[in-house]
């Protein structure tokens, strides 16, 4: 956030204006950077500039559906056409009056947005860019999150094409991030994740590891869900081997989650996931160690440092 004086004005903002420090993740940060900049939008326009007559919940409002517009076309920008035809299927902006309003009001140049316009001193509003993509995954992992809280199945019909699409994997993190302390939300958003419909689940498991991507972020989550995705790495290692090293990695990363444990204690004896790599040749440290260390180290890191020393001692 810190790479250009954009981003450093806007960590400036929230900064100043925080009374309890800047935020602890990325994901808080860029809420609240959005919160203060939603309540000082006007500040930033100049004396006569078009004002788009929403207060600060409605602009966060617009500003989620803007970045999931933007990002459904993969693009850090959208055109003023697709912006008011966007909001004209919400019924609070749906007036076409209303949502010509809001676009323009996007006009002057903010901390946020930028707007082109038809040409040099141009007025009219062409196309709406973000001024970091960023922004757009977290507005639009926000926005996804808010549909979550409204209806879970729809939103993850609208998720579909998406799941498992690389250029998707932010505004999921951000999305996931946002409901991490609503157990409820959190926790239906992890089941859609795993439900995605994939011809290829039993060959490849994309389903699981997107959700052992996501829980990789969260202190903790549905056991059901986690012992599934447990499962699910630790045989996608033992007989997938083009799958091993991703699924062994994943399986790693899930240690703070208890129901993970018991699988990354069996690979640290050598046993489970270990098996799937070489051991001992010549005298030599083969690739099962240097995995058996890792699973071990992975104990350690999540609390268990008792436990890891025993299976320190017991390594060859």
């Amino acid at each position: 956030l810190l790479e250009t004086p954009l981003t450093l004005t806007l960590v400036g903002l929230v900064a100043r204006s925080s009374t309890t420090g800047l935020p602890a993740s990325p994901t808080q940060l860029f809420a609240q950077c959005l919160r203060t900049v939603c309540e000082t939008w006007e500040d930033a326009k100049g004396p006569g500039s078009a004002r788009d007559g929403l207060d600060a919940l409605q602009r966060l409002d617009v500003l989620r559906r803007l970045g999931w517009e933007a990002q459904q076309g993969k693009s850090n920008t959208v055109s003023a056409l697709a912006a008011r035809r966007m909001l004209a299927r919400v019924p609070a902006y749906a007036a076409a009056a209303r949502a010509e309003a809001i676009v323009d009001g996007l006009a002057s140049r903010n901390l946020l947005l930028r707007a082109e316009t038809a040409g040099p001193g141009g007025l009219e509003v062409q196309r709406i860019g973000f001024a970091h993509p960023q922004f757009r995954e977290y507005l639009a992992g926000a926005h996804f999150a808010a549909q979550i809280a409204l209806d879970a199945d729809a939103a993850a019909a609208t998720m579909a094409a998406h799941w498992f699409d690389s250029a998707w994997l932010g505004v999921l993190r951000f999305a996931m991030t946002t409901v991490e302390h609503d157990a409820e939300l959190r926790d239906e958003l992890l089941r859609a994740a795993s439900s995605a419909a994939d011809p290829y689940r039993d060959l490849l498991h994309r389903a699981e590891f997107l959700v052992a991507d996501l829980l990789a972020r969260l202190a903790s989550a549905d056991a059901a869900v986690v012992s599934a995705v447990a499962e699910c790495l630790e045989q996608a290692a033992i007989t997938e081997p083009a799958l091993r090293d991703e699924a062994a990695r994943k399986l790693l990363a899930l240690a703070p989650h208890a129901p993970v444990k018991p699988a990354i204690r069996r690979f640290a004896q050598g046993k489970g996931a270990a098996l799937a790599f070489f051991g001992d040749a010549a005298g030599e440290h083969g690739e099962s160690f240097a995995w058996r260390l890792r699973a071990i180290e992975a104990l350690a890191a999540a609390g268990a440092g008792g436990e890891a020393r025993t299976l320190a001692l017991e390594l060859p």
